[in-house]
């Protein structure tokens, strides 16, 4: 099936950027050499490069993509990163209490840069793109101070020595699914369904849809501020978030707890509570 002018686009994107980088292209990247403004637009058209078989996604964070027509979400396995905190945000090459007036520390995500912000107040949010390594790599050569990063992207390179503090999630809620990894499957594909299925965990799952159908409600993803936390505790589904300014000056937080059953309920209720706070505006001073 012949493809459509933008795919054929995406398609020579990620060839291009897979041949410069020799890792495979993050959505923002590819969005960017493609000239599309929106890494979700990337994701829909990725979706059905998959279904004709010109591309396959690596394992990756499930928080701002949206299924297409003809895939399903198989499993979503156990975060094994858990155990050792690394479902949260992580500081490389300084801390929180290190850092003073003036120094340099790098981030890009609206998220982040409003928790920096809120969390130092005169500390410089400096953007850096690419994947992991190119980021620890342009900190030390641009003498920033450190770098805010997903402390589970970390561990799964075996990059953790690099860690210097863990941010705590209740005070620094990171990204909305942060750490999880979904697999996805073709729709008719259903051997392997049951296969996938062997990798999925319940918990994992519910936290990650509690997380998603808060963010469903709030719109947007890497570039909304947004930070969501799921725990599970004594059978109870537990979800706080909270949305920041990019100045810092700006925070709303809410929380709610249900059950495990339920998930997207838990997130929709802590949704409506940010929304009865006024978060819109927030939201809306961030575009």
């Amino acid at each position: 099936m012949p493809l459509t002018p933008t795919q054929g686009t995406i398609l020579a994107a990620i060839h291009a950027l897979t041949a410069e980088h020799k890792y495979a292209p993050t959505l923002r990247e590819i969005a960017d050499r493609a000239g599309m403004a929106s890494p979700s637009a990337v994701s829909r058209q990725i979706d059905r490069l998959v279904e004709l078989g010109y591309v396959d996604r690596q394992p990756g964070t499930p928080r701002s993509i949206r299924l297409a027509h003809g895939l399903t979400r198989a499993a979503v396995p156990t975060r094994p990163e858990e155990a050792v905190g690394a479902v949260r945000d992580a500081l490389c090459g300084t801390t929180l209490g290190a850092l003073t007036v003036g120094q340099r520390v790098s981030t890009s995500a609206p998220r982040r840069v409003g928790q920096l912000h809120h969390a130092c107040p005169g500390v410089e949010a400096v953007p850096i793109r690419g994947n992991v390594p190119p980021r620890l790599r342009q900190m030390r050569e641009r003498g920033l101070s450190g770098v805010v990063l997903a402390a589970a992207g970390l561990h799964r390179l075996s990059l953790q020595e690099n860690i210097t503090q863990y941010l705590d999630p209740t005070q620094w809620p990171p990204s909305p699914a942060q750490g999880a990894i979904a697999v996805q499957v073709r729709s008719a594909d259903t051997a392997l369904a049951r296969v996938v299925a062997a990798v999925h965990d319940a918990e994992a799952a519910a936290t990650t849809q509690a997380e998603r159908a808060l963010m469903q409600i709030l719109g947007g993803g890497c570039h909304v501020p947004t930070g969501a936390y799921a725990s599970i505790h004594a059978g109870q589904l537990h979800l706080l978030a909270q949305v920041t300014s990019t100045d810092g000056r700006a925070t709303i937080r809410a929380e709610a707890t249900g059950e495990t059953d339920h998930p997207e309920m838990v997130g929709e209720r802590v949704a409506q509570l940010l929304l009865e706070k006024g978060v819109e505006a927030v939201l809306a001073s961030n575009t």
